[in-house]
């Protein structure tokens, strides 16, 4: 069948601002029930105005055939605030305060990044989808062609123009949200968190990160960082931090919990630690996320094993890869 993907007509106003010299529309010609809306409000239209400002920032950056990849992302991005927000002001100005602000972080990266939005409205047989995160302006080192690529694989893995004929009266919804968390020039840390829904008692959510050694172009692994001996102390050293989050299953940390986590859940916390789309890395260290079911029932929650920059440095034999 083939796909209905239905577009609300976004600001006219608005978008004709992307390509004229004009960093904010005139409300005494506002029209839209968006523009007006922005008009109204003190909060929505300085968000909108600080919006308008980065954008055209991360712009002056670019050359002209980049310039343009990013106006037409930014028109699909104001079609989505308008069909999503209409003249709800709390949406308009939660979006557009997200927006800035992801602009604002994409120009402020050496090299400055590009920020990613794609959007499907689904119909009674396709999904409602939204991707955001960023990518390298221009790609010139394999570190870099390798953290795109696996940007352009997560957009791979949603459902845009499948169709599903199961989904009864309720709308299939799939959304992605990519953040990195730490760049330096020899490790880009970023994670994925997924939020779907598609049919059964309540929508499920996963984490995947991605962490690329920007100077060998290839994704990192855990033993890139770690010796063998350091990579179990790692395991012994998260399996006591999840039984302290655990405590009301698990009294203390002792040996015997150590026994029943291990009995509870064989090899997940190994898995884990040796699996680097389960890192993450950021200024103040790293964290391994382990997604609902992976220890414990759904109503559990995600549980993480944080470990500070000062430990993780100790235990590495490849120190300079998490230092600026």
């Amino acid at each position: 069948m083939k796909l209905r993907v239905q577009f609300f007509v976004a600001s006219i106003i608005v978008m004709a601002s992307l390509f004229g010299n004009s960093q904010a529309f005139e409300c005494a010609k506002a029209t839209t029930e968006v523009e007006l809306a922005i008009c109204a409000s003190a909060k929505i239209h300085s968000a909108d105005t600080a919006m308008e400002k980065a954008y055209f920032a991360l712009v002056d950056k670019l050359d002209k055939k980049t310039a343009k990849s990013i106006q037409a992302e930014q028109r699909e991005w104001l079609k989505y605030r308008a069909t999503v927000c209409g003249a709800g002001s709390e949406c308009l100005l939660e979006e557009t305060e997200n927006r800035a602000n992801a602009i604002k972080d994409n120009a402020a990266r050496t090299p400055p990044m590009l920020p990613v939005f794609l959007r499907q409205i689904g119909s009674s047989n396709t999904y409602n989808l939204k991707f955001e995160g960023s990518k390298f302006t221009a790609p010139s080192t394999n570190g870099q062609i390798a953290y795109n690529q696996a940007i352009e694989r997560l957009i791979k893995e949603m459902p845009f123009n499948e169709v599903s004929d199961d989904q009864g009266m309720f709308s299939y919804e799939q959304e992605t949200n990519v953040t990195v968390t730490w760049q330096s020039d020899k490790l880009i840390s970023a994670i994925a968190y997924t939020y779907d829904y598609s049919g059964g008692a309540h929508p499920n959510s996963w984490t995947t990160a991605i962490n690329i050694d920007l100077q060998q172009g290839t994704p990192l692994k855990t033993g890139d960082l770690f010796p063998p001996q350091a990579i179990q102390t790692l395991i012994a050293d998260c399996r006591d931090l999840i039984i302290e989050l655990k405590s009301g299953i698990y009294d203390e940390v002792n040996e015997e919990s150590r026994a029943r986590i291990d009995e509870d859940y064989p090899g997940v916390i190994k898995k884990h630690i040796a699996d680097m789309t389960r890192w993450t890395f950021n200024e103040t260290g790293a964290t391994v996320t382990f997604d609902s079911y992976a220890i414990g029932p759904y109503a559990a929650g995600p549980h993480q094993c944080e470990f500070t920059a000062e430990y993780l440095l100790k235990l590495a034999d490849n120190p300079d890869l998490l230092q600026q």
